[in-house]
């Protein structure tokens, strides 16, 4: 099979800085080692994830020296952006191309943009093991749950516009009071990272048995509650740091956070809502990007960038090529793109198959959230 590694065009004029690679150097060789050829676009790792040209070809890989070529010769474009235009603009029906959704858009509108060029499309996101776990999307959560701690502690600093606040505190002054929305992956590795940091954390969630085995997995350090306009109208007050991670789908009510709670909160705290690709838990969200990451609403710092992961993209592709490359060798076992059909395993993640659009897939998708 032919394997093409293209930048990720079409996202970094609209602000979404993208520099994650869908493989590093080593998912290369071991697809190069399984008998199949891999182009890669010149200077694709070197100005984010580090990857220099000389280490693809290393391992194998040959490089182009531009997007259309990678493009005519691939039978599977693998990009960690959605399809852009100028892609879309190449693909043919006998492609596929492989790749996140997770921007903040409308899916279903880049399932038509894809379809109308008859070529199939992979989410990344939807790929699972027979045990039904998405490491794909497990591990672009964990990396986004981790960052968040460093977020905050950013924003809080005066000079960003935040309330002047270390997360630890120190001797004789209290730390500042975290309130995390969500107890799956995402909420959960936030969790982990706040209380590493010092931070006071309030871990909310609508499910109670989530909430106890988050006690357990954290050793009791995180005071549960079990989340309600009650308890989070009472929360907002007193948070200097709000997280959103909930599943917007599973949850009763939405907004989940008001308008009423975010003015309720108190002057330069932060409010950073990872489910914004999934339309915003916030009243007050809106989609921002790494260029322009936040924006202030009623004295509060609003950090909605769906993205989070591309802000670490040398851990990020390691991470997303250890999580893709078995099923690229799955899809390689087959003739042509026949694997897509007929492989379960694979064929659970495919949301445009040979021009046609299946809608319904991006149902789950979008249930998942960040959770």
């Amino acid at each position: 099979m032919i394997f093409g590694l293209t930048h990720n065009t079409g996202f970094q004029s609209s602000g979404f800085r993208e520099f994650r690679t869908a493989l590093c150097p080593c998912g290369v060789g071991a697809l190069v080692q399984a008998g199949h050829q891999v182009y890669v676009e010149a200077g694709l790792g070197e100005e984010g994830s580090g990857f220099q040209d000389e280490e693809f070809a290393k391992e194998g890989a040959r490089i182009l020296h531009s997007f259309e070529e990678v493009v005519r010769r691939s039978q599977v474009i693998l990009r960690v952006a959605p399809p852009g235009e100028r892609l879309l603009k190449l693909l043919r029906p006998d492609q596929a191309v492989i790749s996140l959704l997770q921007y903040g858009l409308d899916e279903k509108e880049l399932a038509k943009g894809v379809a109308e060029t008859g070529a199939t499309a992979v989410a990344m996101e939807l790929l699972a093991s027979p045990t039904g776990s998405c490491p794909v999307f497990t591990l672009i959560s964990e990396i986004a749950g981790a960052m968040l701690p460093h977020i905050a502690a950013w924003y809080l600093q005066a000079k960003e516009g935040g309330r002047g606040l270390l997360l630890a505190g120190m001797t004789g002054q209290p730390p500042a009071n975290v309130a995390i929305i969500g107890a799956g992956t995402l909420g959960l590795r936030a969790t982990e990272g706040f209380l590493g940091a010092g931070s006071q954390v309030d871990l909310l969630d609508y499910d109670l048995d989530r909430l106890r085995e988050a006690e357990r997995l954290l050793h009791y350090r995180v005071n549960t509650i079990q989340s309600s306009p009650l308890t989070l109208k009472r929360v907002a007050r007193y948070a200097d740091v709000l997280v959103c991670a909930a599943n917007l789908l599973k949850s009763p009510s939405l907004p989940i956070v008001t308008k009423e709670m975010v003015q309720a909160m108190k002057p330069g705290s932060v409010i950073i809502d990872t489910s914004i690709d999934q339309g915003g838990g916030v009243a007050t969200s809106r989609v921002t990007s790494h260029r322009e990451p936040v924006f202030q609403e009623y004295g509060v710092t609003h950090y909605c960038v769906p993205n989070i992961s591309a802000t670490v993209p040398r851990t990020a592709s390691r991470a997303l090529c250890t999580a893709l490359t078995p099923f690229l060798h799955m899809l390689g076992s087959g003739e042509g793109l026949s694997a897509l059909e007929s492989n379960e395993t694979l064929r659970r993640a495919v949301y445009v198959w040979k021009g046609k659009a299946i809608y319904d897939r991006l149902i789950p998708f979008a249930g998942k959230g960040k959770l």
